[in-house]
């Protein structure tokens, strides 16, 4: 089930990344990696992570980010939270109250707990995810970026802010008005951006641009 979700949101964001990479002309620029490669194999700087490009106008994103990708990790499976909803809405229905809607409790990579939880750093789901991404990362020369989607929520986007060559490009772009937050851990300056929001103002121009000037 897990594998399944991880899948489905890897086939869904390549669609996203390649409608928003062609200002909605075409959606099979990039696609789900289903091999991880080393470092020392041939063009490992677009073979590492979870999404490479199948046409080569998508070079220069994957050339110039790592992407990861995180989906699910609830707890409960989408099954059950939805039977156990129905089962409440019944009674609820039954009381003459209104019913809620789905959700899941217990997702076991909340922010707190990075703050409250009683787990060693390193064993917290959220860390292992950055961990990974941020390692593919140094081995390939490239900007790490994790995307994740917790069940029945939206999308985040995380980026270290330190990141060598992220510099770069805000320095063409404006300071994102959007709803984030900041995350200090291990020396590093994570900064969670709602998905939508960031690739809205994340300009593909800006990124073209940046990687002729490094080819």
């Amino acid at each position: 089930m897990g594998r399944q979700k991880g899948q489905n949101f890897e086939r869904e964001e390549s669609r996203f990344l390649s409608l928003w990479w062609t200002e909605n002309k075409m959606d099979d620029i990039f696609w789900r990696q289903r091999v991880k490669i080393t470092s020392k194999t041939p063009h490992a700087e677009r073979q590492l992570g979870d999404i490479t490009a199948v046409h080569t106008i998508g070079l220069p994103f994957v050339e110039m980010f790592n992407v990861e990708l995180k989906a699910g990790y609830s707890r409960q499976t989408t099954k059950q939270a939805k039977k156990n909803n129905d089962k409440r809405n019944e009674k609820r229905i039954k009381a003459g109250k209104e019913p809620k809607p789905l959700s899941v409790h217990n997702t076991p990579w909340d922010l707190l707990d990075v703050i409250d939880s009683n787990k060693i750093d390193d064993n917290l789901e959220i860390i292992q995810f950055w961990d990974q991404c941020k390692s593919d990362a140094e081995l390939s020369g490239r900007i790490p970026l994790l995307i994740f989607k917790r069940d029945f929520h939206l999308p985040v986007v995380v980026i270290n802010e330190n990141s060598f060559g992220w510099s770069e490009i805000t320095d063409h772009l404006n300071d994102l008005k959007s709803r984030k937050m900041k995350l200090f851990l291990k020396g590093e300056i994570l900064t969670f951006y709602r998905h939508d929001d960031f690739f809205e103002w994340l300009d593909p121009e800006t990124i073209k641009i940046i990687h002729r000037r490094k080819s």
